[in-house]
């Protein structure tokens, strides 16, 4: 027999302190120490995942017609919510008749109907949050208990956090110097392609490119084989390269041009209006290294066009030369298009 308030059930990991009535509830919140994510949506194009099933339940009716199926039954109000319990406690804090906690400053009648909203309400008089740091010398206070309990550690000498990778036993106090150290003395790789990433998340992301199984969405435009990782990418892509959508227009004054994409917009005001990047004329071959100015006059007037295109135009008396064969295809394409079509066809009979 479990006597009332009694919690026999308590969570073995470091550095959590909470205790259960019941075992099952103890196996829920264990999930929440670790990186395990089992419960995927199946929405298509979604991807979000979760530690557990009531969490996915919770997360579905954001896919759902009505968002908001939680109305307020209270006469005149409103409100509405995505889940039940966020219902219960809206009517408990806003509608309750019995408030128990009463402000104790002198000449201030307000009262609440839950203990920690009165220490958020006494933050108004005092200008200090409800949860002081108690470390001698440490003026710092927090909204609630967990952000003073994460804070007590910095005033702890333990190292904590210990480096992962193979061969490696460096330990840090702070989480944020483990992530310098990794950042810094642990650059990710891919170990399938040798490619180097910005950070380990990058990493995770580049992986799913070598997974053979990856759920993949093609283009559906005729002539177009491009597929993407995700619906948002198709998307962009559609827009962009089928439609001609240009959303987004350069923001200086008599400046008329716009672009598909955003970076492309803060690239093009960086290096034509701010002029805070170079243009990588210079840079066209790399056997010919020079420090030469271009000027503009020159630049229109196809100064040292030849440099670094080394593939010429395939058609007779055409004097256009190219960097790479992509953009050869692409030259054929659009200036000798009748003779691009007539040689598909040829080749295909």
């Amino acid at each position: 027999m479990i006597l009332k308030g009694n919690n026999p059930w308590e969570c073995t990991f470091e550095g959590c302190d909470k205790t259960f009535k019941f075992r099952c509830r103890l196996k829920k919140h264990e999930k929440t120490h670790s990186e395990e994510r089992s419960f995927i949506c199946p929405e298509l194009g979604c991807g979000k995942s979760y530690r557990r099933l009531d969490h996915l339940r919770m997360h579905s009716i954001v896919h759902g017609e009505n968002t908001k199926p939680f109305k307020c039954p209270m006469e005149g109000c409103k409100s509405k919510f995505s889940h039940k319990h966020h219902l219960l406690r809206h009517k408990k804090e806003q509608h309750d008749v019995e408030k128990p906690f009463q402000c104790y400053v002198q000449g201030c009648n307000q009262s609440f109907t839950q203990d920690y909203l009165l220490r958020s309400h006494v933050t108004i008089h005092t200008g200090k949050k409800p949860y002081p740091c108690e470390h001698p010398g440490c003026t710092k206070s927090f909204s609630s208990s967990t952000k003073l309990r994460d804070h007590g550690r910095v005033h702890s000498e333990q190292k904590r956090w210990r480096c992962a990778l193979r061969g490696c036993t460096q330990d840090f106090q702070k989480y944020h110097q483990l992530c310098k150290h990794l950042r810094q003395d642990h650059k990710p790789t891919c170990e399938m392609c040798n490619q180097g990433v910005k950070d380990f998340k990058q990493l995770r992301l580049h992986m799913k490119t070598h997974d053979p199984n990856r759920l993949l969405f093609p283009c559906s435009w005729e002539g177009c084989d491009k597929y993407y990782s995700s619906i948002k990418s198709l998307n962009v892509h559609t827009k962009a390269t089928h439609k001609n959508i240009r959303p987004f227009a350069c923001i200086v004054p008599g400046c008329e041009m716009t672009f598909a994409y955003k970076n492309v917009l803060t690239n093009h005001v960086k290096i034509i209006h701010e002029q805070t990047r170079p243009r990588n004329i210079n840079k066209l071959n790399n056997d010919v290294k020079t420090n030469k100015q271009v000027t503009d006059i020159e630049h229109l007037t196809g100064y040292n066009y030849e440099r670094g295109r080394s593939i010429k135009c395939t058609v007779k008396n055409c004097k256009y030369m190219f960097k790479r064969n992509y953009d050869l295809e692409r030259h054929l394409k659009s200036f000798h298009k009748d003779l691009f079509e007539n040689q598909e066809t040829e080749e295909k009979i």
